[in-house]
């Protein structure tokens, strides 16, 4: 994503693949493992895509 300063970069595929990992190792609270999910779900249906991570990334590469 594209911010102000270089302190505003975002990498959203590594933020995307740390979420899918909070998503699966134990939280803090289940009520906010679930809202997460939740808001994820609402913004992308996919985002919690079953192929590998390794697999998503040649797979981006190839096309």
């Amino acid at each position: 994503m594209r911010g102000e300063a270089d302190d505003d970069l975002v990498a959203v595929g590594q933020l995307m693949a740390s979420l899918r990992k909070r998503r699966t190792a134990p939280a803090k609270t289940q009520e906010r493992a679930e809202t997460r999910t939740e808001q994820l779900a609402t913004i992308d249906g996919d985002w919690d895509c079953p192929w590998p991570l390794d697999w998503q990334r040649r797979n981006r590469v190839l096309a």
